[in-house]
């Protein structure tokens, strides 16, 4: 009997089918009701003179990142800039009840919003405040690329923020409803307690019992009463991180092994084992001699958790982000941020290993090269990708310096 594989073309397949199994199913906990954000994460923001009659009160909150040279305070586009563009004069931050001045150089704004794509898409920016050595630590709201790429959102979100006439410790946390999840933006009915000193604030959820950033909330109803909060997605992020000196960029993964513990011959080693995608081809390899430059961004960061994902650098939209699946050996690309994106960097000396969860244990990625030969010219590959425990094994491990300090 001659068994033959059966292909079901790609317009029949279910858009959530994959060859993949499944991962462990991990609670988010968006429904605990008890979680609320620290008040020092909300900032109050004033264009003008605050008390005179012509400054305008919205809002902002602190981003909690990786150890950097900023604080990342995330806002609304219109709060920072005028109708045409310009940095709004006399910009203050009250920040734990203290007034700052915001430098203009601190100020970023999406380009595409300075450009006059005036959309909820496109309104966020950041005020970046810059730290300094004796600084307190900075709490801020954690963030996931995983659900800024789902295509589905939360049913319940929460919105915090400060009325113009509160006192300054004062955050008021309203419920609503997610009625439309678009691609960069969600959609939900307008707040009971909504007034223009919102605009900018977080709209959130709990995600393993810490206040997550979804969206930033945006001043602006339509003619239903529905309300427009720009997502917190991976191009957003990205934004963020290339303003605020986060991540690292165009960096290649290279194979390490111990001298005493190597397998193969020491002069592959000398010339570069590196990990690679084939242009065309979606699977990982390993490659003599160079490989793909990758960005090392953070993607999903709360207390004690800081996680990474892998882009191909320089890549457009679409399958560009890698997935570990190490229950079948293998790295390949996605064009989502998923769970099974998201990995650890574990430090050791010079090098760092990336590290990844499979049902409950941390499994490391492997790079071997007894397939390749030393007469091997520098495009020779095999596919010797695969995974193995992190405790007790040295060997092929990953060799990866990334100028990520550690918290």
């Amino acid at each position: 009997m001659v068994r033959r594989k059966l292909h079901i073309p790609a317009d029949l397949q279910h858009p959530g089918w994959s060859s993949n199994p499944l991962p462990a199913h991990t609670s988010s906990d968006h429904d605990i009701p008890d979680v609320q954000p620290d008040s020092n994460d909300i900032v109050r923001l004033f264009s003008g003179v605050p008390g005179s009659r012509s400054a305008t009160c919205s809002a902002g909150f602190f981003l909690k990142t990786p150890d950097g040279a900023f604080d990342v305070i995330l806002t609304a586009a219109y709060n920072l800039v005028n109708a045409a563009g310009k940095i709004l004069p006399k910009l203050t931050a009250i920040i734990r009840g203290e007034k700052h001045t915001v430098s203009k150089q601190n100020v970023r704004v999406s380009n595409a919003y300075i450009n006059g794509e005036r959309t909820p898409d496109t309104n966020y920016g950041v005020i970046l405040r810059p730290r300094s050595s004796n600084m307190a630590a900075r709490g801020g709201f954690g963030f996931s690329m995983t659900l800024g790429s789902n295509e589905s959102a939360p049913a319940e979100l929460r919105i915090s923020g400060c009325g113009a006439a509160d006192a300054a410790d004062t955050v008021t946390t309203s419920t609503s409803r997610c009625t439309s999840c678009h691609a960069r933006h969600l959609e939900y009915p307008a707040l009971a307690e909504n007034e223009r000193s919102m605009s900018g604030s977080p709209v959130w959820v709990s995600r393993q019992g810490y206040p997550t950033v979804l969206a930033i909330h945006n001043d602006a109803t339509d003619d239903n009463g529905v309300h427009r909060g720009t997502r917190i997605t991976p191009d957003l992020l990205k934004d963020v991180f290339l303003w605020a000196s986060l991540g690292d960029y165009g960096r290649r993964i290279r194979a390490y092994t111990p001298k005493e513990k190597r397998a193969g011959p020491a002069t592959l080693l000398e010339r570069g084992l590196y990990l690679s995608f084939r242009k065309n081809m979606d699977f990982a390899r390993v490659r003599l001699g160079t490989g793909t430059q990758f960005n090392v961004l953070p993607a999903e960061v709360a207390p004690g958790k800081d996680l990474y994902v892998l882009e191909i650098a320089g890549a457009q939209p679409g399958r560009r982000w890698v997935e570990f699946i190490p229950a079948k050996s293998e790295a390949v690309l996605t064009d989502q941020v998923k769970d099974a994106c998201l990995f650890r960097i574990v430090r050791q000396e010079d090098r760092a290993r990336i590290v990844v969860q499979q049902d409950g244990s941390a499994m490391q990625l492997r790079m071997q090269y007894t397939r390749i030969k030393e007469a091997d010219g520098e495009d020779a590959e095999s596919s010797e990708v695969s995974f193995v425990p992190l405790e007790g094994h040295d060997s092929d491990a990953v060799s990866h310096r990334i100028p990520i300090r550690k918290r």
